[in-house]
């Protein structure tokens, strides 16, 4: 059987990938978005199974519903919902969709679900088939019968006839007058498990299960009236106590003169059981879709927790980093008066001072010093992390730059026998920075690595182009990065357990100050280390009148 499926969903990715799931799955499916196009499309041609949202923007999903069931009782509607209420659902279940589902939908179980609408309409119309076959052949027999009676005068003949036309049928057919059998063909024979002799000496009742005694009499009596039409369903028992489904319809007629009632029956236990085990899967379906909307209801309140969550961290770190920002502001006014009344006194100003004086203004002065580099280190993250730190951007030449830092870190390079060596790919490099912050960047790194390198070393500054960007490295020969460290450093406050380390001090700020420079304006910052033979510090700047994009080769330098 040809099965045509219509989806409607406003939402054009639903809608897509519902049917494609279902094109894979061999039906025909025709999808819409609008509401009007599918009440259009279900007059104008045969559908089997309709899937539809329940809030559309132009028809509500219930009046596709309605006119569906109008045209083809038989079609299966189910319906979707992602934002409706679970009431509204159960609603449209009530007025006859087959079922409900809560977006996102599950695509193994929908095609379940269409699977078992599908099977039921082939029971469905197999029911059909069998309950127009005994009409048929019930009929076939009235006419026969009634055609006899008038047509052959031997009543005898009129039965034989009769009898023959019985005999091959492939309904059961019985007639019962006077509260027994009378005949009994061999089809009813087979279905019941007893021989023609064992029927004809029962009441039909005893073939009857007994909790379906009363009822199934009083859908005979009703047919024999003329008040009900359909067949009716009951339970039977062989002759072998099992239990099985009838269907059944009855006449009244004449015989002997006497009025007698005509009966076929059919046998429908496997039909029955394929409709219990949908009826089950169904009700397993409907729980899972309890499940799914309380799961999603849950889910909701965790995200909207979450959210809150994130809001109390954000402004949390926004408050500590204005404090910080603030304080070390305030800390460096009384800071820089030390140091600077540390300087006059060693200089003699104030007047004449001793050597041991002069150690001690010494010491005062280098860890003033130390703790004023720690509060302008503290002061550029705090600032940056409250948004307060303005970049400048403008076209910077960068060999300038690094002649300049070259100049200024010559005296700290020469007391240990160090050699700075510069290679630019292009002396008229243009990047589009903020010029001191660049400097304070390069200076982080070149310090560091002079900082964390034996004497007597070479440290190296390289930049190359790399598409729309500008690859600056940092390189040198120094003690080296644990591979499970090298995240770490770009951390505020991470400190390498290492003798060098122990040895030079530091802050634990300078690369996590570089990190949020460099990211601020779109770029990364990496390393290259192998522990004991030296780091390769790796950033990216945008070159001058480029699109400030990230290049895809980035990725894989």
């Amino acid at each position: 059987m040809d099965t045509t499926i219509i989806v409607v969903d406003d939402e054009s990715g639903i809608k897509t990938t519902l049917c494609g799931i279902l094109e894979d799955a061999g039906y025909e499916v025709i999808g819409l978005e609008k509401g009007t196009e599918a009440l259009q499309m279900i007059r104008e041609r045969p559908f089997n199974v309709v899937i539809c949202d329940i809030r559309l923007p132009d028809v509500s999903g219930l009046e596709i519903l309605e006119l569906a069931k109008e045209i083809n009782p038989e079609a299966a509607v189910i319906m979707m919902t992602g934002y409706a209420s679970l009431e509204t659902a159960v609603g449209a279940v009530n007025q006859g969709a087959y079922a409900y589902f809560v977006k996102p939908v599950n695509p193994d179980e929908m095609k379940t679900t269409i699977a078992n609408a599908l099977k039921q309409q082939r029971l469905s119309l197999e029911n059909n088939r069998l309950v127009e076959s005994l009409q048929r052949a019930n009929k076939l027999l009235l006419e026969a019968n009634e055609g006899l009676q008038s047509e052959i005068t031997g009543r005898k003949q009129a039965e034989e006839l009769y009898m023959t036309l019985a005999e091959s049928s492939p309904v059961g057919v019985y007639l019962f007058q006077e509260g027994k059998f009378q005949f009994v063909n061999p089809q009813f024979q087979e279905y019941t498990g007893y021989s023609e002799d064992e029927l004809l000496d029962m009441a039909p009742y005893e073939l009857v299960y007994p909790e379906d005694r009363r009822q199934a009499r009083e859908n005979a009596v009703q047919m024999l009236k003329g008040s009900r039409r359909s067949p009716y369903e009951f339970r039977a028992i062989n002759k072998d106590g099992e239990i099985m489904w009838a269907l059944e319809t009855v006449t009244s007629i004449r015989y002997n003169g006497k009025r007698a009632t005509l009966g076929n029956f059919m046998h429908i236990t496997e039909r029955k059981r394929m409709e219990q085990e949908i009826e089950e899967k169904n009700m397993r379906l409907d729980v899972r879709n309890e499940e799914l909307q309380s799961l999603t209801e849950e889910l909701m309140i965790q995200r909207q927790e979450l959210i809150e969550r994130a809001g109390e961290v954000e402004r949390a770190n926004r408050l500590k980093s204005e404090f910080l920002a603030n304080m070390s502001h305030e800390l460096r006014t009384p800071l820089n008066a030390i140091i600077g009344f540390s300087e006059l006194m060693l200089d003699g100003i104030p007047g004449k001072i001793n050597s041991e004086q002069g150690q001690c203004l010494r010491d005062v002065l280098t860890s003033s010093r130390h703790l004023l580099d720690l509060i302008n280190d503290v002061l550029d993250l705090s600032k940056i992390e409250s948004g307060k730190m303005d970049l400048k951007l403008e076209n910077v030449l960068l060999n300038e730059v690094v002649v300049s830092l070259a100049r200024i870190m010559m005296p700290i390079l020469a007391s240990r026998q160090q050699r700075l060596d510069v290679g630019i790919e292009d002396e008229l490099m243009l990047v589009y920075a903020d010029e001191s912050k660049l400097s304070q960047v390069l200076l982080n790194l070149v310090d560091n690595a002079s900082k964390f390198s034996p004497d007597g070393s070479r440290l190296e500054i390289n930049a190359v182009a790399r598409g729309d960007w500008c690859q600056v490295s940092v390189i040198d020969n120094g003690t080296g990065i644990k591979k499970e460290d090298q995240e770490k450093i770009f951390e505020p406050f991470s400190r390498l357990d290492s003798p060098l380390v122990r040895e030079r001090g530091g802050t634990g700020l300078g690369l996590a100050v570089v990190k949020q420079i460099v990211e601020r304006d779109g770029g990364r910052i990496w390393v290259n280390s192998e522990y004991g033979k030296g780091s390769h510090f790796i950033f990216t700047l945008p070159l001058a009148n480029k699109r400030h994009t990230d290049p895809e080769e980035r990725n894989n330098q």
